[in-house]
């Protein structure tokens, strides 16, 4: 949790403290080469996205250039990979992930049209708030500051984002902790189940285990969570977890080696693991998978709402190009009318003759012997 408040304390101080002040205020801006750059390179971003969202199908040219990009991208990316491992280690994390882990009951099996009025007012409304402010800034105050003051807004989506992706890695975590130490048997409810169920419990251990009830933990957990009934469960230790808790000899003395004969204080201490962190799994699965199809159906189909016997739209996709669509706009509006500002100092100069001079080696020898008088 240091190492999260340390980050943003020192992303706070450096947008503050260096660069705010350095970023161009007055529209249109005084073009200099590397803020010519940093335009253009803005009004690429949002074309590329734009272009993702309306055909979503990789670029030959970014298939093309990653292999040059990934060290680049490895340098990058490398310490804020180290920053989300410390982050999801943290033992008070992990703690705000359990509790909410243990109330998603509550709130996985809103309605859709709850689910994405939540979605929107926690991931557009920020983006739109922030895009009004930027219009006022460029056609009205004719100066960014607005913007400037209110950025943080934009990060709350990526903070939604950011809190989802915990989720599902904390469910990763938890299948690939339990998957060697357990499998798992729903409890049969019907007749039918019942006698299946007595017949397999007379036969030996390893028939049993491999029967149609014992499900490995991921195949069980997806077995679980797409059935509607609250059927019970219980789970099948493997040695892995025996020989966690409880020595050979242990062992021995308890069950006499025998999986099937072990007592009840041993058999709890067995399976604390599994009654422990199969529920947080299986709200985690129920929630993600609900979550992730409302908003992939919410982007693109109409929905039909049988209470008020009417037809509804969630153009989600829509509204993501428009925002991207508006911000293009603005940015290609302040490049247009910037562009006479455009001047090249001394230094940006040399370095654009000495790029050139890369690209063409023998280019700038023969501009200089045809300007060399005779």
């Amino acid at each position: 949790m240091l190492t999260l408040l340390g980050f943003i304390m020192m992303l706070i101080l450096f947008w503050g403290q260096y660069l705010r002040p350095r970023l161009p205020r007055d529209i249109p801006f005084h073009l200099t080469l590397f803020r010519l750059f940093l335009l253009l390179f803005t009004c690429l971003v949002f074309i590329l996205v734009l272009k993702q969202l309306i055909r979503p199908k990789p670029s030959k040219v970014f298939i093309y250039i990653y292999p040059y990009l990934y060290p680049y991208h490895q340098i990058i990316f490398q310490p804020l990979a180290a920053l989300d491992l410390a982050i999801r280690d943290s033992l008070f994390i992990k703690s705000i992930i359990k509790w909410f882990a243990q109330h998603l009951s509550y709130i996985t099996f809103m309605y859709s049209y709850q689910t994405l009025l939540l979605h929107f007012f926690l991931t557009f409304i920020p983006r739109i708030l922030l895009l009004i402010l930027f219009i006022l800034d460029i056609f009205y105050f004719k100066k960014l500051e607005l913007m400037y003051i209110y950025i943080w807004l934009g990060f709350i989506p990526l903070f939604i984002r950011y809190v989802k992706y915990i989720l599902e890695q904390t469910l990763e975590d938890y299948i690939l902790y339990l998957d060697p130490l357990y499998e798992g048997y729903v409890i049969p409810q019907n007749k039918e189940q019942q006698e299946e169920w007595n017949d397999l419990h007379q036969c030996d251990w390893e028939e049993r285990k491999y029967s149609y009830y014992a499900k490995p933990i991921r195949e069980f957990i997806f077995y679980k969570t797409t059935t509607y009934e609250e059927y019970k469960y219980a789970p099948v230790p493997t040695w892995a977890v025996i020989q966690k808790y409880y020595t050979s000899n242990e062992i021995h003395e308890k069950c006499l080696g025998d999986r099937n004969q072990m007592p009840k204080d041993m058999k709890e201490v067995v399976e604390r693991d599994f009654y422990a962190l199969i529920p947080l799994a299986l709200n985690l699965e129920i929630f993600m998978t609900r979550y992730n199809y409302i908003i992939k159906e919410g982007n693109s189909v109409t929905d039909y709402d049988i209470t008020f016997n009417i037809k509804r739209r969630y153009p989600l996709k829509d509204w993501n190009i428009g925002i991207y669509s508006i911000y293009l706009s603005c940015w290609i509006y302040i490049l247009v009318i910037s562009i006479s500002t455009f001047t090249l100092s001394g230094n940006e100069l040399i370095i654009l003759t000495n790029f050139l001079d890369n690209l063409e080696p023998f280019t700038n020898v023969m501009l200089d012997h045809e300007n060399k008088p005779n």
